[in-house]
């Protein structure tokens, strides 16, 4: 099949989904569709919960950005300290460690 087959046969099949103005059916249905969504109106449960799960999102965000932000700086403590007790070790000096 080459390439004009191909673009016929998929405009044949098309032509059965294309909208006609006239078509009863489709207008209807989607008349039908545009007053369901009008009268549905919101609850009070479905503003609340479209209000707080962004809310919750962030929060949840900025949790784990500070829980990372915390753990490498308490990281580069730990690995200074353990630098500075190495260095005493070698040099075979007291340590006299100050803080947590």
């Amino acid at each position: 099949m080459n390439d004009d087959q191909y673009l016929n046969s998929l405009r044949a099949e098309a032509r059965k989904l294309r909208y006609e103005p006239g078509d009863s059916f489709l207008e209807t249905r989607m008349q039908a569709r545009i007053r369901e969504r009008i009268r549905a109106a919101p609850s009070v449960l479905d503003l609340i919960t479209a209000w707080i799960r962004p809310v919750t999102a962030g929060l949840a965000v900025l949790i784990v950005a500070s829980s990372i932000a915390l753990y490498s700086v308490d990281a580069s403590d730990t690995t200074d300290t353990l630098h500075l007790v190495a260095e005493a070790a070698l040099l075979q000096e007291d340590v006299y460690l100050v803080g947590d």
